[in-house]
């Protein structure tokens, strides 16, 4: 990966991930394992290259996460442009996830272009997301979210373009949870 972390307090501004191919499977671009507080804002991932695997892999973030400005535009990947999995659960609480201003568009894969947010145990609110006009060899889902089914959990998906690839722009799976989608398309 071109950026792993491993239970960090991580702070991002400003960011442009470019020009790299590879082929791990969990997050040829960027691995962020169990973070803390993670604030990324203005990143640019363009024109990378894998033919196994997803580009950004977050997985069991241990804190509240916010992500604006992000922009996914002319990469080559076998799926999840996004891919978001089990936001940790405390026993008292859940955890807050807010992605802003995400544009995922112009790049080519072999199944799912967009976010996988999987087993996730917390609040998710996507605000102004664009996920069209990618190539996909076979055709799934352009946005999951499959909640963790023993929280009750939250999915806000507020004034966004979400493109079907050919069969589910939105696909919702053990919906332990309630889910508003507004002002979108």
């Amino acid at each position: 990966s071109a950026i792993y972390n491993y239970y960090t307090y991580l702070h991002v501004d400003g960011l442009v991930i470019k020009n790299i191919s590879g082929s791990y499977y969990s997050g040829i671009l960027w691995r962020n394992y169990y973070g803390y507080e993670n604030e990324f804002r203005n990143i640019f991932v363009e024109n990378n290259q894998t033919s196994n695997g997803r580009l950004l892999y977050w997985y069991y973030p241990h804190a509240n996460m916010d992500i604006e400005n992000l922009s996914i535009v002319g990469n080559t990947y076998n799926q999840d442009a996004l891919y978001f999995y089990y936001g940790y659960p405390n026993s008292s609480n859940t955890y807050s996830y807010t992605f802003k201003n995400i544009v995922i568009a112009g790049n080519t894969t072999a199944n799912n272009p967009g976010i996988n947010a999987n087993n996730v145990a917390g609040n998710l609110d996507f605000i102004n997301v664009t996920i069209a006009n990618n190539t996909v060899a076979n055709p799934t889902y352009s946005f999951r979210y499959y909640p963790y089914g023993s929280y009750t959990n939250r999915l806000n998906i507020l004034n966004s373009i979400i493109e079907s690839d050919g069969t589910y722009a939105i696909q919702l799976d053990n919906t332990n949870s309630t889910a508003t989608i507004k002002n979108s398309l």
